[in-house]
């Protein structure tokens, strides 16, 4: 699964910066999950990552997982420009 950002859904400031990525993302191609949900929980064991941990945005992208800054970075070439 590709193009697939999870976040902490319960954080409002995460919550802020999907919409942000929704507002400005050039192709609509990005799907969004939240850590807390079946599905977020599940791609982040699959991805060897705990589902527990709230502190932790990732990006699947081009057959990889990008963690934290790593993934904030990957996703800005998403952006329009």
């Amino acid at each position: 699964m590709d193009n697939v950002v999870i976040f902490d859904g319960v954080c409002n400031l995460c919550a802020r910066s999907v919409r942000f990525i929704l507002d400005h993302e050039a192709d609509q191609t990005l799907r969004f999950t939240p850590l807390q949900s079946p599905a977020g929980s599940r791609l982040m064991r699959e991805l060897g990552l705990d589902p527990e941990d709230a502190r932790t945005f990732v990006l699947i992208a081009d057959g990889k997982a990008y963690v934290k800054s790593d993934a904030a970075i990957r996703l800005s070439r998403y952006f329009r420009r």
